[in-house]
């Protein structure tokens, strides 16, 4: 070997060295698999993410650690064409998916896809990062445009208060939201608005008023409810369809 092919070897093994110690810092996950879906690269913000150690997941198929059962076979169909050559039409993109954390839960994560040629074959290379907070953080917002909007446009407050239970239904997907306000003068509490959702029947769980101690130790309903409104997601009879 030349003493030129030598540096260059040696170039190429220090930028590789070098690519190691950034995923091995990255905030976002990193994960390599073959196109037989087998894992070859693992990071430490993988670990973390899905809940699986870089020494579990290595040589295991990546379908099996994070993938949700119902979307499985659709990610082992894009394996075999981007094996055979085709042109992965997700690749490049920010594509927002499930995934699956070792303890069994789902969560939503945005995920990029970059393909590469290696001397033993094509490598699929994927950037994921949890989504949760982000998308939480956007529905609140959300739910709070909602209410501002309903109660700007409410002219009183019966009106109002069917917003609010609207918007906090429709927008956190609750099949019910109930209003319960304190009638200081008759010691009770009654239902001011109720939300439902299609498809849910409340019959008897449905009440318009409610003494206290029926509910709660006595005395105590009145000072927990005194703010201003509850809401709850109680459970009714759904309708079959």
């Amino acid at each position: 070997m030349t003493q030129d092919a030598l540096e260059t070897v040696n170039d190429v093994d220090g930028m590789m060295g070098t690519a190691q110690s950034v995923l091995a810092v990255a905030l976002q996950a990193y994960i390599a698999i073959d196109t037989d879906g087998r894992v070859k690269g693992w990071n430490p913000a993988a670990e973390r993410i899905f809940g699986h150690t870089a020494a579990l997941a290595c040589d295991r198929d990546v379908a099996d650690l994070i993938i949700p059962a119902g979307s499985r076979d659709a990610h082992r169909a894009g394996l075999v064409r981007l094996a055979t050559g085709e042109p992965g039409c997700c690749l490049g993109q920010q594509l927002q998916l499930s995934a699956l954390h070792r303890d069994g839960h789902e969560f939503p994560i945005e995920l990029t896809l970059t393909v590469t040629e290696e001397p033993g074959g094509r490598m699929i290379h994927a950037f994921a990062h949890d989504i949760t907070n982000a998308r939480r953080a956007a529905r609140f917002a959300d739910v709070e445009a909602a209410l501002a909007l309903g109660l700007a446009e409410a002219d009183s407050s019966t009106v109002a208060a069917h917003r609010v239970v609207d918007a906090l239904g429709v927008k956190m997907g609750w099949p019910v939201v109930e209003l319960w306000l304190v009638d200081d003068q008759r010691q009770v509490l009654t239902c001011a608005a109720r939300h439902t959702g299609p498809g849910w029947r409340l019959g008897d769980f449905a009440l318009d008023e409610l003494e206290p101690a029926s509910a709660c130790p006595a005395g105590s309903a009145p000072a927990a409810l005194r703010d201003g409104f509850r809401t709850s997601a109680r459970t009714g009879c759904r309708c079959a369809a």
